[in-house]
């Protein structure tokens, strides 16, 4: 792309258990990428099994070579196509956006998914003293939390699906997760979603100081500390995308 995004991602799978989450970045132009992040209810062969079958469909959808659908649009007709199949295939949970460098818009749809956040800059003016001539802003991070409140795919049927255009300018940071990274049956009883987005911010303030995006792995390993356990109950994803 024009504007190269920096995405950086870790995964940690539940063992022998067989879990259904999984991530893909498909770039569609010189200036338009796509990425999508898909955790299946539930464990084991056949989770496994329909997984491939989502990915094929994102890649035969999203790589035709003609104007890509928006995002609500792909997610309604995936949803309309697993409620008609009606044999048992499993439901799922999907964050998918698109993102274009040349307008900096990130258009983007979810389905009983947890939100991203985007963490932005901002500038907040000070007062001055009366012995001052001049004084630089403070600058602070907000955590957009971007999502569509839609039930999972496959849950219920003839679903109109929403999406939402968020302008993102340079320099801002995109954190996507599953819910596996703040449920966990044994947690501290303070930590949750919440928790997890100001820990979130507070690394990615310190990365941001530091002129580098915060380190997805180090940050998984951060939360396992706050749980007091190793490993987690769930498939967990992370990724992190930096917008220069």
């Amino acid at each position: 792309m024009g504007n190269s995004v920096d995405l950086r991602c870790a995964f940690h799978y539940s063992g022998s258990l067989g879990g259904g989450d999984f991530a893909e970045v498909v770039p569609l132009s010189p200036h338009l990428l796509a990425f999508y992040l898909v955790d299946v209810t539930g464990h084991g062969d056949a989770v496994q099994g329909f997984c491939p079958l989502i990915r094929a469909y994102m890649r035969a959808v999203l790589c035709t070579g003609v104007s890509p659908l928006p995002p609500e649009a792909l997610l309604q007709c995936m949803n309309q196509d697993l409620c008609s199949r009606g044999h048992g295939l499993s439901t799922f949970a999907i964050w998918f956006a698109v993102f274009d460098s040349e307008r900096r818009i990130l258009r983007y749809s979810s389905a009983g998914h947890p939100p991203a956040y985007l963490m932005e800059p901002v500038r907040r003016s000070v007062g001055l003293r009366f012995w001052e001539r001049s004084r630089p802003a403070r600058e602070s991070l907000t955590a957009r939390a971007l999502s569509c409140r839609t039930p999972a795919i496959g849950m219920v049927p003839d679903l109109r699906f929403r999406g939402a255009d968020v302008a993102v300018h340079h320099g801002s940071r995109l954190y996507l997760f599953s819910d596996g990274l703040y449920e966990c049956a044994d947690a501290p009883d303070d930590w949750n979603l919440t928790a997890l987005v100001d820990l979130l911010r507070e690394r990615d303030g310190e990365a941001a100081r530091g002129g580098r995006p915060a380190d997805p792995s180090a940050l998984m390993q951060e939360v396992e500390g706050r749980m007091g356990r190793a490993g987690f109950d769930d498939d967990v994803s992370l990724l992190t995308l930096h917008f220069p």
